[in-house]
């Protein structure tokens, strides 16, 4: 039973600080089959139709981001371990980038058409979403990671807790996480919402099921099994 303090209403949906969750998210939270249908069929379709464009016409911007989180990687791994699995690669690009630095990649991608997109460049994708089946096939043929990326799908899931769970078990020992999600409910959206009036222009229901602040997140890390050794902000 989710319950909270109700911070605002979009969308035909409540958007609550759950007490059970310890983090912000929409209420009622939408079905398995909606989400199914919007990350299989739709997303890159009929909600994001131009994003492979736009990865497409900012691709150095972008290398320099999967630089620094390579980077990341590699200063915290031994020089003989680089595998990265990418949940939720859309159309592949960190992939393509950690191939170029010598790592073996793999991707987990809903979308149809961003996962072809993706093998379109020479990278290895499994066209699924990540559940506990998938972790088992993934596990029964030995595979682990050195690193694990998940690059704004936290927000976009049901259960980010579980996914978190998963993603702790198929990584290596000593093995790394990158999670980036958007930084919502800040203090300065807080200023902008309650003492300028501005409407919460980050509420994007149901395709943003939750919203993390530093603390929330670091709290749902921990208890996924990890530790934290690195957070920053493009947004305060």
């Amino acid at each position: 039973m989710h319950k909270g303090e109700v911070l605002d209403n979009a969308g035909g949906y409540s958007i609550i600080d759950c007490t059970e969750c310890g983090f912000v998210h929409i209420d009622p939270l939408p079905s398995a089959e909606e989400l199914d249908k919007i990350y299989s069929d739709e997303y890159y379709s009929e909600e994001k139709p131009e994003y492979i464009d736009c990865v497409i016409k900012d691709i150095e911007w972008w290398n320099c981001v999967f630089d620094s989180r390579y980077s990341l990687f590699e200063s915290r791994l031994p020089a003989e371990s680089r595998s990265v699995l990418d949940v939720g690669c859309g159309p592949g690009y960190f992939l393509k980038h950690g191939q170029e630095r010598g790592w073996k990649t793999l991707g987990i991608e809903p979308s149809v058409q961003a996962a072809k997109h993706a093998e379109g460049l020479g990278v290895e994708v499994v066209n699924a979403f990540l559940d506990s089946e998938l972790c088992a096939s993934f596990k029964e043929k030995h595979k682990s990671f050195d690193a694990v990326h998940l690059s704004e799908v936290l927000e976009h899931t049901r259960d980010p807790l579980n996914i978190l769970c998963l993603a702790h078990d198929l990584l290596d020992d000593s093995g790394i996480i990158c999670t980036v999600v958007p930084n919502d409910y800040s203090p300065v959206q807080h200023v902008l919402r309650d003492k300028l009036d501005y409407s919460p222009y980050w509420l994007a229901p149901p395709h943003h099921i939750n919203y993390f602040t530093f603390d929330s997140m670091a709290s749902l890390m921990r208890k996924a099994g990890f530790e934290i050794i690195e957070t920053s902000a493009m947004f305060p």
